[in-house]
This record gives structure tokens, sequence and C-alpha cells, in this order.
């Protein structure tokens, strides 16, 4: 009996985490190694492709990391990102390195307030989504699951209970 309660305790252990990571935020490292610095690889088109190499949601960080008084980084406006104008933005941070939670969906502007700095490419623009997607129809050749499962119904919740009771069906029937 304490083999079997060892194991559906493993069991619940095992699907709690892979509920947990399925919902894990993600940590963005902006620049990837080069970090947060007027690029002297790609120029202003840089942090472009970097942003166009991830996905943003709700709930992910972006760290800047960058030499102390070096530089800042300061959330601003589309119209200041455009034209690389510090003068008033929405958050500014000094002090690396600077993780920022990103928590609204939406197009979100950085620069380095820096003299200069903007101008030589060092601003990022990202998209940031929901972090839920819908799902894409089955196709005509697919059999649906029945209506009444608990895939259909709970989504990745309905797999992770079901494999969770039939992993404690095994042990205790």
């Amino acid at each position: 009996m304490a083999m079997n309660m060892n194991a559906l305790l493993l069991a619940l252990l095992a699907a709690t985490t892979l509920f947990h990571a399925s919902s894990a935020q993600t940590r963005h490292v902006v620049g990837n190694s080069t970090g947060w610095t007027v690029p002297t690889n790609g120029g202003a088109s840089f942090y472009t492709s970097w942003a166009a190499n991830n996905s943003f949601t709700v709930g992910d960080t972006l760290v800047f990391n960058y030499a102390t008084s070096a530089h800042n980084v300061e959330e601003v406006t589309k119209t200041n990102y455009d034209s690389c104008n510090s003068t008033s933005p929405i958050a500014t941070y000094t002090t690396p390195p600077v993780t920022v939670t990103i928590n609204k969906t939406g197009a979100h502007y950085f620069i380095c307030g820096v003299p200069g700095h903007c101008l030589g490419g060092q601003k990022l623009s990202i998209n940031v989504t929901s972090g839920s997607s819908t799902a894409t129809p089955p196709s005509s050749t697919l059999t649906p699951p029945p209506k009444d499962s608990a895939a259909v119904s709970l989504g990745a919740a309905g797999v992770v209970a079901s494999t969770v009771m039939t992993i404690a069906a095994v042990f205790f029937f």
C-alpha cells in the first residue's frame, strides 16, 4: 500500500510540474549576448531582427543588460520611439540589469535615452499577445474526441487530469 501511495504522489508531482511548465512565462534577454547597447552589427535593424525571432506574451520579462552609467532604458510612446524623443518617457530605468515585466498586450516601445544612442539603433519595439491561442479547426479526415471527454472540455488541464487518473488507476486497481 505504501508503494502505491508513493507512486500516486510521484504521478501527482509529475502532473503538477507538467501543468506548471505549460503556463510558465519567458525571460527574454534583450539582444542576447550583445545586450543593450548601440549596435555595431546590423545598425538599426539589430533589435528589430532580435524581436522578430521572439514571441512575447503577457507575464514575460525583458532583461536589458548593459554597463552601469553607459545606457538606460526608457519605455516610450510610438511617436517618441519613431523620433527617438526621450523628453517624456512612460518609464525610465537606470540601474542594470533592468528587468521589465510585460503586463499588457499590444505594442511596447523602448529606447536608450542617452543622446545619440537611439539614433544609432538602440531601440526596441515588441508586440505582446495574451498568450492564449485559438485552436486550429481539425481537418475533415480527423475524428474529433467525444464531446464529454476531459480533453475537450478542459484542454491541457483535461489531458493532465486524464493522465493522472490513468496512472492512479494502474496503481490502485
